[in-house]
């Protein structure tokens, strides 16, 4: 099955006041690895909106996006983009995503940005791999840190950059599915 694995940085944890300043993504193939390159596109705002924690959290992303202006594109080139990316990898419409809170935090920024759910649209159902990491006496799915430690991947340090977090997850999902 192919998937793409889709992460975001953001200046807010709510899309509703919040902006995206990276999306990274990465194709893969479960049981056979990765698809061509990865995708990554920082967005261009005329002004940032966010929250102190959340602009925090990205505080190098931002620093990084400050010294590289000429690297930023605005929010509908971001769609067109990603979308001309999927379909040279020879995925169509209705892709299988997945995410870590995809469903929950990442779709919510990407329906918002300037028509990248009708360019890029997603099945309703999404993988994450926290359900694939929980263990008895756990009271809530683990977070991806947990999920590291659980597994046989690499060792649990997060990146906050949105390609290698998207490839973290293809990295769960995968060690999960070999086991199958």
């Amino acid at each position: 099955m192919k998937i793409i694995s889709i992460d975001v940085e953001t200046t807010s944890l709510d899309p509703e006041s919040g902006q995206i300043l990276e999306i990274g993504a990465v194709a893969w193939e479960l049981g056979k690895g990765q698809i061509g390159d990865p995708f990554q596109c920082l967005l261009k705002h005329k002004q940032l909106v966010g929250q102190p924690y959340a602009l925090w959290l990205n505080r190098d992303l931002l620093k990084y996006m400050v010294d590289n202006p000429d690297e930023l594109v605005y929010p509908y080139k971001a769609s067109i983009y990603f979308r001309d990316w999927r379909l040279d990898l020879g995925i169509k419409k209705l892709f299988n995503a997945a995410g870590k809170n995809f469903a929950s935090f990442d779709a919510g920024f990407l329906k918002k940005l300037d028509c990248f759910y009708e360019f890029n649209p997603w099945r309703n159902r999404i993988l994450d791999p926290s359900i694939l990491y929980v263990q008895k006496g756990d009271e809530a799915l683990p977070n991806t840190v947990d999920c590291l430690l659980r597994s046989k991947c690499e060792p649990p340090f997060i990146e906050h950059r949105a390609v290698e977090d998207a490839l973290t997850v293809c990295r769960l999902l995968e060690e999960k599915w070999a086991k199958t």
